[in-house]
């Protein structure tokens, strides 16, 4: 069975061909560069640079959710690596509890 969606907008195929060239020469110079980066540069979305990265062939190696640390969790995890770096039996006696 085939799904049909209503017209939502100008169909892919108008898209600007310079727009593309303009995504994917943003990927080839620095293949390292984040998605989000080369939505800043060419002024659109992040879904729009993965969907033409997608339509021609290249993937998104690891796709990850962003968020941001507090800075109660960032004091902690400089505390950790400084006390991991001093003493190299510290990360076996914490005991790690994750709250979601």
């Amino acid at each position: 069975m085939m799904v049909t969606w209503p017209n939502n907008g100008a169909p892919r195929t108008r898209r600007m061909a310079a727009f593309n060239e303009s995504v994917l020469r943003c990927v080839l110079q620095e293949q390292s560069v984040r998605s989000r980066a080369v939505g800043c540069s060419v002024s659109v979305g992040n879904s729009t640079v993965l969907r033409v990265l997608h339509e021609n062939l290249i993937h998104a190696y690891h796709l990850r959710k962003v968020h941001v640390l507090c800075d109660r969790v960032y004091v902690y995890c400089e505390f950790f690596l400084r006390e991991s770096n001093a003493r190299l039996n510290f990360p076996s006696t914490v005991l790690l509890i994750h709250e979601a």
